[in-house]
């Protein structure tokens, strides 16, 4: 049991300096590991417990990590387009399909959409399906959707 902690203590300092590279083989070091406790029967060990939650601790670091990395690339590109833009210069970016999804969702989310009526103070998002309290139908304060944070307006 002390080697595998061990091993799981050096693999979060790796991680912590960069020394691994992909969330995917960190999650593939973690899945050996807990597959190797569990063949050994450890799995009722208190110690195990612990190790899982260490491991839960190091998945969460390395998704925020990730996130961090994603929407600092799509933030360089946005400031590439601009600089293109200002200075009159036609450019082409190739980027990651899931990162063109995530930027067309967010340009999605500011074309307004008009709202449903559900009660006299009560609307719903198109888009989301919350439904949302406003006072009064006619005066919906809200510009965006509390909850998905969609455009929305009412039309009078």
């Amino acid at each position: 049991m002390q080697v595998k902690i061990w091993r799981m203590k050096k693999m979060n300092e790796e991680m912590k300096t960069g020394m691994l590279l992909s969330y995917q083989s960190v999650k593939e070091q973690v899945d050996t590991i807990k597959a190797e406790l569990k063949r050994k029967g450890i799995e009722k060990d208190k110690g195990l417990s612990v190790l899982e939650a260490f491991i839960d601790d190091n998945i969460k670091w390395l998704n925020r990590e990730q996130e961090a990395v994603e929407m600092n690339e799509i933030s360089r590109v946005a400031r590439y387009l601009k600089s293109c833009k200002e200075a009159g210069i036609d450019c082409t970016v190739t980027i990651d399909k899931k990162k063109t999804h995530l930027i067309l969702d967010a340009l999605i989310k500011q074309i307004p959409m008009k709202v449903e009526e559900i009660h006299v103070d009560e609307y719903r998002c198109p888009a989301c399906g919350a439904e949302n309290t406003c006072g009064d139908i006619s005066l919906i304060g809200d510009s965006y959707c509390p909850e998905c944070g969609q455009a929305i307006y009412q039309q009078n």
